[in-house]
Formats: structure tokens, C-alpha cells, sequence
């Protein structure tokens, strides 16, 4: 018989046919988020041979000069006014440093006098869109307020101590010494 206007019609049991009892589901095996007894799933410590921030941070403190150093040739060889486009150059500058010698070994200059190599997460060497991609931002964050000591946060709290720039290549920096 059809509902009245205005009253809920009746509706059989989504679960089998009418008259069947709707299945019950398996009680869970262990409490979840929420509930009394939850545990946060434990995390393993960190592989011990990745790199803080400390010795990246000092791998590019060794490497300014070399590209500062360049720049300055440049610089004075094309007699290139400050500004805009002169950062632009250096940050182009930068990514090319970064790329050519992460995509051939892993290793700036930097890197290499502290003992450091980036590699690709499965430990292989980079491929040269890794390094380019690492490079582009981890340089581009210099040229933005408080971006690498942002950056240098976000890598201290990641258990693969990956910062913003090596989440995007899939990188790790390990030591090698």
C-alpha cells in the first residue's frame, strides 16, 4: 500500500531481501584514534647516516663564495646593474651550480668537503631532473623571507630529516664519512 501524502513511506532493509537481518560487522582489533587504549604508532628513529641541518647548512655556507665569486666575474665581465634582473641571474646562477654538480656525483663542493651526498630515496644517484628539481627550490627559498630557516624547521622535525626541497626530488642527504 503506498505512503499517505505527507507520512514516510516504509523502506526495506538495504542488506538482503525484506524480512533478513542486516549482517554484523567484525568487532575492530584494536582501538582507534579516539578511543581508550589508543597508541600512536610507534616511529622507528631515523637511519643514522642522514644529515642534519647543521653540516647542510655549513656545505652551503662553503659554497656562497664559490658562486658569489663567479657571479662577481660575471658581473663585472657584462657590467650587469644590481637589482632585479641581477638576482634573478644569481638565482639562475645558483640552480645551474647546484644541478650540474648534485646531477654528477651528489656532491656540491660543500657537500664534498663535509663529508655530504644527496641522493635519490632508493639510495641511487639523481637523475638530473631530481637535482634540478632540489636545486630550483631550495635556492629559490633563498630569495624568500624566512624561507630557509622555515626549511631547516620542517627538516629537523621529518624523521628522514627531508626538507622541503628533498620531499619534492625524493632526496635524502647522508653522510659518507
Amino acid at each position: 500500500m503506498p505512503a499517505a501524502v505527507g507520512q514516510p513511506a516504509q523502506h526495506q532493509a538495504a542488506w538482503g531481501p525484506p524480512g533478513s537481518q542486516a549482517p554484523s560487522l567484525p568487532p575492530p582489533t584494536a582501538p582507534s584514534w579516539g578511543q581508550a587504549g589508543y597508541a600512536p604508532p610507534s616511529q622507528e628513529p631515523p637511519p643514522p647516516d642522514l644529515a642534519g641541518v647543521w653540516p647542510r647548512i655549513g656545505a652551503r655556507v662553503l659554497d656562497a663564495p664559490v658562486v658569489g665569486f663567479l657571479m662577481g666575474l660575471l658581473r663585472g665581465a657584462l657590467s650587469l646593474p644590481g637589482g632585479l634582473a641581477f638576482n634573478l641571474l644569481l638565482l639562475a646562477a645558483l640552480v645551474l651550480y647546484d644541478t650540474v654538480l648534485l646531477a654528477n656525483g651528489g656532491r656540491t663542493l660543500g657537500k664534498l668537503l663535509l663529508g655530504l651526498r644527496v641522493v635519490r630515496m632508493d639510495r641511487a644517484p639523481l637523475a638530473p631532473r631530481d637535482a634540478l628539481v632540489r636545486s630550483a627550490i631550495v635556492d629559490a627559498m633563498g630569495f624568500v623571507p624566512l624561507g630557509w630557516p622555515i626549511a631547516a624547521i620542517v627538516l629537523e622535525q621529518h624523521r628522514l630529516r627531508q626538507g622541503p626541497h628533498d620531499r619534492a626530488a625524493g632526496t635524502l642527504v647522508v653522510r659518507t664519512r
